[in-house]
């Protein structure tokens, strides 16, 4: 069994392949983690640098730390105040957001925008039971 192409279709099957080699030989050619030298040149002034000086020169290894940083998301929850309950969101993002909040015990739904990086109340009751979700 053979499967048979056209010369048009080979050229854009041999195009595929170049660009997928292309893009794998970029990726595997870019080190992992490259070596950083931190050394004083004939005037005194530090040099930071990722060729190797000269075999005279002392240099000092740097290590790099790598921090990941953990995603942050919206948070609803409830909050006392002055004798009432509130349900407060909080938009960590530099953007306003929009929340839908659904209390647990009577089905209703609010819905509010949140001004980026901040808090705001959604809902205000004097019921101490207060519930809500974010619904998924």
């Amino acid at each position: 069994m053979s499967i048979v192409r056209s010369n048009g279709q080979n050229k854009k099957l041999m195009q595929k392949i170049k660009l997928i080699l292309l893009t794998l030989i970029a990726t595997l050619s870019s080190p992992a983690s490259s070596q950083i030298y931190k050394y004083k040149n004939k005037d005194g002034n530090w040099i930071f640098s990722d060729k190797r000086p000269n075999q005279n020169t002392v240099t000092q290894e740097i290590k790099e730390k790598h921090i990941t940083k953990k995603a942050v998301k919206p948070k609803v929850f409830t909050s006392k105040r002055r004798g009432s309950f509130s349900i407060v969101a909080n938009n960590p993002y530099s953007a306003p957001i929009q929340v839908k909040v659904k209390l647990s015990e009577s089905n209703t739904v609010l819905y509010g925008i949140i001004p980026p990086k901040s808090k705001a109340d959604i809902f205000e009751t004097n019921t101490p039971n207060l519930k809500a979700r974010l619904p998924t």
